[in-house]
């Protein structure tokens, strides 16, 4: 029965050690080879334990039966037949070589059973341990809770007797000369090396790191591999004082810790994943000329030189804490990722970079920054600093958010375009120029200052909402065409031009003008509310129609001026206007002035009015109607508080209700 069940559970053991073997990476199988042997190696303890027990049993068995059959009364018959009888079914149910008499045996025989199979169950769980997926042996819950939450990791420290016992080999102050490996693979596996200096590596050499850990590891002499492979490995404290040359390293599932480069390093092909980058120094130059980075946490990253990347790909990985100098990033996509905590202190220059579903926080761009071929899809920045943004290429940010960004000047020389998208807390504090054209749709914008200059050439605004906007330079805006847009809180501090302008179908309210404004283009459909005016806001060559414009307040000294302005279907009500208010040459058409104060000179000469209605209206100063033509106007309920001048003036079909003039010339009295 011993022998039976051991030959079972060995067999168990091996199906399972082989079932797990064959998903290994490669070099895998060795080590499951090695799993099965040390599978073997523990099936065998078991059974020399239970032999030991066995053998004992038997023993005290036989001397049971010698106790038991010598106190058989002799001359009895039936009970000397009855033993051996007994012993006999024993045995052949048994099947076991030696007897054993009466059910005693029987429940040795299952308390042995059970002995075996509690320990084959120990070995196998002991072996899913051993070979358990995704984690090294040397990897415990608070590594794997950072790799996973990006928090602090408690690093290993191979002195520890308890972290040495998980390698069968360990390496300790020792030299290697890997340029004796040429072109071979050299295999590291569950090795632990510690005070290791490397003196020489050869440029053809191979490396494979297989469940080991290193530290304290120091590459004196220039390095140079041909291919590194890291497999649930662990590199802690490594030095490279000399160049250093990769030309394709791969870590999977690996921790490397605490690296310094003191000299230029080149990097051909890097391919990390699931891994952990923490504290990684470059004193000199980096070079990385193609990669993949998935699945992995990389913090405090630190690159004195300039750094070069390109054709990296970057998916499903945390980057956190990072200090760069000079920087040229070329043909980069990040994607699923999340960068934070970033400063480049030196220029940045990047072409071909693609940012999806990426969240970008903390980033201070100490000097200038150059960007080719910019493109952002669902993604979020925020907290970025840019101290000179300058886009050579077009930019479009796609269903992404934007927010918490000061620039201290920025130039998109191409176009600039918004999608879906939403922008908050952005500053200009230089001046800011899209010398191409600017595109925003479907977004919204609030919080934004501009300090400084703004240019703005062809600018697209189509059903986005702006809120808490603030120029507090000069404003230009060439071919401006706004559909759909609402805005609220618009302050201009210092003059505002906008030529060529279409908009149509928007609503602005809390308008502050400032400065100077000149507007030239059509407005239709639009409705402004709570509209001040504190210098001079003029229309020139215009065209105003279904227009509807309330809480207007011209302040004093201001003029709100319309020069061969057109306008059909305009309303402009509960508004007071203390400075001048000029439509000298204008043509007005059913044009409605409702609850409107002119407390300074109100000036329509030369103009042509039709089906214009004023209705509680007061003329507390100067109207002039000199040369003008109104044509089936209408006055209700309006008091001229001065002489009206109205010589020259054509009157046809106009009608006066409840209209108040002054004793000493009133309007009708011109007439």
């Amino acid at each position: 029965m011993v022998g039976g069940g051991s030959g079972t559970v060995v067999e168990t053991v091996r199906a399972q050690t082989e079932g797990t073997g064959s998903q290994g990476p490669p070099g895998s199988s060795d080590a499951m080879a090695t799993l099965r042997t040390k599978g073997s190696a523990a099936m065998e303890q078991v059974m020399e334990q239970v032999n030991k027990v066995s053998s004992q049993a038997q023993a005290s068995w036989s001397g049971l039966v010698s106790r038991a059959e010598s106190s058989v009364p002799r001359g009895n018959a039936a009970a000397e037949e009855a033993a051996p009888r007994a012993y006999s079914r024993v045995s052949s149910g048994s099947g076991a070589s030696s007897g054993m008499p009466g059910a005693v045996p029987l429940a040795l025989a299952g308390i042995l059973g059970a002995v075996l199979a509690l320990m084959g169950a120990f070995v196998l769980t002991h072996l899913s341990q051993r070979s358990r997926a995704h984690v090294p042996d040397f990897v415990d819950d608070d590594m794997l809770g950072y790799a996973k939450r990006g928090q602090a990791v408690r690093t290993y420290d191979l002195t520890d007797l308890s972290v040495i016992e998980e390698f069968p080999s360990v390496l300790d102050a020792d030299d290697f000369d890997y340029a004796t490996f040429q072109s071979k693979w050299a295999l590291v596996q569950k090795t632990a090396m510690r005070n290791c200096s490397v003196i020489n590596t050869h440029a053809r050499s191979r490396t494979y790191f297989y469940k080991s850990a290193a530290q304290n590891l120091t590459f004196v002499s220039t390095t140079e591999t041909a291919a590194v492979r890291m497999y649930r490995s662990m590199f802690r404290d490594v030095l490279y004082k000399q160049a250093t040359v990769f030309r394709d390293l791969i870590s999977y599932m690996s921790m490397i810790a605490n690296v310094q480069f003191d000299a230029p390093v080149f990097f051909a092909t890097v391919r990390i994943h699931s891994s952990i980058l923490n504290r990684i120094y470059f004193v000199d130059a980096v070079s990385i000329m193609a990669g993949k980075i998935k699945n992995c946490v990389v913090r405090e990253l630190l690159a004195l030189g300039a750094l070069e990347v390109e054709g990296v790909k970057v998916h499903d990985s945390t980057i956190d804490k990072a200090v760069l100098e000079d920087v040229r990033l070329t043909n980069v996509q990040v994607s699923d990722s999340v960068l934070t905590d970033l400063v480049f202190k030196a220029n940045l220059f990047v072409r071909e970079l693609s940012l999806k579903a990426v969240s970008v926080k903390g980033v201070d761009f100490a000097a200038s920054v150059v960007f080719r071929k910019l493109k952002v899809l669902r993604s979020t920045l925020s907290d970025l600093t840019f101290s000179e943004f300058v886009l050579g290429d077009p930019l479009s940010f796609v269903q992404s958010k934007v927010s918490a960004v000061s620039f201290a000047r920025g130039l998109f020389a191409r176009s600039l375009t918004l999608t879906g998208s939403s922008v908050r807390s952005v500053g200009f504090d230089g001046s800011m120029t899209v010398s191409s054209a600017l595109q925003v749709s479907k977004s919204e914008v609030s919080d934004m200052t501009f300090s400084a200059d703004t240019v703005l050439h062809t600018a697209k605004l189509t059903k986005t909402a702006f809120s808490d906007i603030t120029f507090d330079g000069d404003v230009s805006v060439d071919r401006a065409t706004w559909s759909g847009i609402t805005m609220q809180g618009l302050k201009l501090a210092r003059s505002m031009k906008i030529r060529d302008a279409k908009i149509s179908g928007s609503s602005l309210s809390g308008v502050q003008f400032l400065g100077d404004a000149e507007l030239t283009g059509s407005l239709s459909k639009v409705r402004l509310t709570d509209v001040s005016v504190s210098s001079r806001l003029k229309l020139t060559r215009a065209y105003l129609e279904a227009v509807q414009i309330d809480g207007l307040r011209v302040l004093p000294d201001a003029v709100l001026g319309a020069d061969l302005i057109v306008a059909r279907n305009v309303v402009i009500s509960n508004s007071t206007v203390d400075g001048f208010a000029i439509f000298d040459e204008s043509q007005l058409k059913s044009v409605e002035f409702i609850n409107v104060v002119f407390n300074d000179m109100a000036s329509f000469e030369d103009a042509v009015l039709t089906q214009v209605k004023f209705t509680n209206v007061i003329f507390k100063d100067l109207a002039i109607f000199e040369g003008a033509t109104l044509s089936k106007c209408t006055f209700k309920n309006v008091v001229f508080e001065r002489p009206v001048k109205s010589r020259n003036a054509k009157l046809r079909k106009t009608t006066f209700v409840d209209t108040v003039f002054p004793e000493d010339g009133g309007f009708t009295k011109e007439f």
